[in-house]
């Protein structure tokens, strides 16, 4: 009798951090449509006078729901935004300065360029996420003071946030397209599959596991916790929460693998 064959999967995003992804992309794009509007004179010169009162009034809602999401996510899930700070500001090895060494090359030829193991944050991504939390957090702040007026924190400030509003716009819309660059499956390597990984049920083929994340890749598949295995063509269901394998000391000291 032939054996049915199975695929094994890592849990890799709980419900929280998806939702906090999730909202990022909506309302980074509902905030995006009304800011051009309401920033972009060209723009906002063919707009009717309603239409620019709309998109003033859509723009604060987007933007504290937006917010909003934040707060909940965390108050619901702290250990989420408290180990992205920490994969964040871990110490790079030797295969994350390699990695970094060797990404672009990669980038353009990803079939004879090998990088090198990582653990559950590529130090390329730690570079990206670090500028995502400083360009969210500038988001905030300045539009908070801007939302205030001129009246209240004075003409300069407000030029001076107003500014800072318009760069963290640039610089939040340069991520996205990274993002979409790399999980729309243009590069060989990242197939169509990997905007499933944090857009989908949260889980990750080994296979891919091992290809991106080799390291804790090894330490997720070591300590079983948050393995599963499927008939193939079958997908697991949906990610809730995940054992933090490090934390209850079920993988190596440190949460980033060494060699």
């Amino acid at each position: 009798m032939a054996t049915e064959k199975t695929i094994r999967y890592i849990a890799r995003h709980d419900i929280f951090k998806r939702i906090w992804h999730w909202s990022n992309i909506v309302f980074a794009f509902l905030l995006l449509i009304s800011g051009l509007i309401l920033f972009i004179d060209p723009i906002g010169h063919s707009v009717p006078k309603l239409g620019l009162q709309v998109a003033g009034v859509w723009h604060r809602i987007f933007a504290v729901s937006w917010m909003s999401v934040y707060v909940v996510t965390f108050i619901c899930r702290p250990s989420n935004l408290i180990n992205s700070f920490k994969h964040i500001f871990h110490a790079w090895d030797d295969d994350d300065k390699e990695f970094m060494a060797k990404f672009f090359p990669y980038m353009a030829n990803p079939k004879n360029v090998h990088l090198p193991k990582q653990g559950f944050t590529k130090s390329g991504q730690r570079i990206s996420d670090a500028a995502m939390y400083l360009i969210i957090f500038g988001f905030m702040i300045s539009g908070i003071l801007i939302w205030m007026g001129p009246d209240a924190i004075g003409v300069t400030a407000f030029s001076f946030f107003l500014f800072c509003h318009d760069l963290c716009t640039f610089g939040f819309s340069i991520l996205i397209f990274i993002h979409i660059y790399l999980g729309a499956g243009i590069i060989p390597s990242y197939t169509p599959r990997a905007a499933g990984w944090i857009l989908g049920n949260g889980y990750v083929r080994e296979s891919d596991a091992l290809y991106h994340w080799g390291h804790w890749a090894e330490d997720e598949l070591n300590a079983e916790v948050n393995v599963v295995e499927v008939p193939e063509g079958s997908q697991p269901g949906q990610a809730l929460k995940i054992v933090d394998i490090y934390k209850e000391g079920l993988g190596p000291e440190h949460e980033e693998s060494s060699k």
